[in-house]
């Protein structure tokens, strides 16, 4: 009822979820931390949606602080309640986010299982818009999931995934025609002239990636800009087009453009030591080296200042897990990173 406390509450908790919504536009992840583990700190709020939401968006801003293992557990408890609670919408995110944090965690066959399960909830959310966002989540997925089996010289398996993936690429154009706003039809379209690239680099499909920056560049689609001009560098690295290549990663780095998200900032800083190896700039390549070590360093240290600031945030993301469910979580968990140790995760860190 209006006015009475659990309506003060449900709307505090809602208030709450936008400020993590603005702080996620504004890549503001660790304060994203710190104010969802505050929201989580509320004794009632995994009886409200706001619960799933926050989960969500912690599993979110986790991988881009670098920390997979956290994005796992909120991913994890964000779909346990999402199937409790039986909102298709939620459990589709939250398994986007489940496949993207298992992806980072190197397992390429639940990244996939995953990926597949959230397009499956897509099919009952019945919004063409809605539903063409999480495809177009999926399909970031997937092309970043072919990169690491080539990077990996995984070539068979990256072949059998194209192949898999081609029904989902098909589908995801079927709703894109009955999308209404053009932002979500926009990303769908960037994304899918990456992954055609990535199946035939041919003139036809570069000069698609170009069509895509340059709407990018007009709106002001700053992320989507970045990331297509990535793939020209990458692409244009391929085929050793050096001068090409740098002008692309020139253009990201250029003065007045917003800095890069983490991940972003690595594989440029990669591209650009492989191209400056390549025209004979040695020093800039060096340069390039140590900015790249550098930012292992950032990485690392932000995920280690946000434990160290928030050292309850495991339990504030766990408490909504019943004991078994924990325990499940835990030995996952272990599981990997005995995968890890033992030299068999596949690396898609870089990408």
């Amino acid at each position: 009822m209006a006015g009475s406390p659990e309506a003060d509450r449900a709307s505090r908790w809602r208030a709450g979820v936008l400020q993590l919504r603005c702080l996620a536009k504004l890549e503001q992840w660790e304060a994203l931390a710190r104010e969802g583990n505050a929201l989580l700190a509320q004794p009632e709020l995994a009886d409200h949606e706001a619960a799933m939401d926050t989960l969500i968006l912690l599993s979110y801003g986790e991988i881009q602080l670098g920390d997979a293992e956290m994005s796992l557990r909120a991913a994890f408890a964000a779909l346990q309640l999402s199937l409790q609670r039986r909102s298709p919408a939620h459990s589709a995110q939250a398994l986007d986010r489940l496949a993207m944090s298992y992806l980072w965690l190197g397992d390429a066959g639940l990244a996939e299982r995953y990926l597949l399960e959230a397009i499956g909830y897509c099919h009952q959310l019945g919004d063409a818009d809605t539903s063409l966002l999480r495809y177009s989540n999926g399909l970031v997925l997937l092309i970043t999931l072919y990169d690491a089996l080539c990077a990996a010289a995984r070539h068979g398996e990256a072949q059998a995934l194209a192949q898999r993936m081609q029904r989902f690429v098909v589908q995801g154009s079927k709703i894109e025609h009955q999308a209404r706003r053009h932002y979500e039809r926009r990303i769908w379209a960037a994304n899918l002239a990456r992954w055609q690239c990535r199946r035939e680099d041919s003139e036809a499909h570069r000069q698609l990636l170009l069509a895509q920056l340059a709407e990018a560049d007009t709106r002001g689609w700053g992320n989507i800009r970045r990331t297509l001009r990535l793939d020209l560098a990458r692409f244009a690295c391929a085929a050793a087009r050096w001068n090409e290549a740098l002008e692309h990663l020139q253009q990201i780095d250029s003065p007045g453009e917003r800095p890069m998200r983490l991940l972003q900032a690595k594989l440029h800083q990669g591209l650009l030591v492989e191209t400056l190896d390549a025209l004979g700039r040695a020093d800039e390549a060096d340069a390039a080296r140590h900015r790249s070590a550098a930012m292992l360093q950032q990485e690392q240290a932000a995920i280690e200042r946000v434990r160290d600031l928030l050292p309850d945030l495991h339990n504030a993301v766990t408490q909504t897990l019943n004991q078994t469910e924990q325990q499940q979580l835990d030995a996952e968990v272990r599981r990997l990173r005995e995968h890890e140790a033992a030299g068999l995760s596949l690396s898609a860190r870089g990408g």
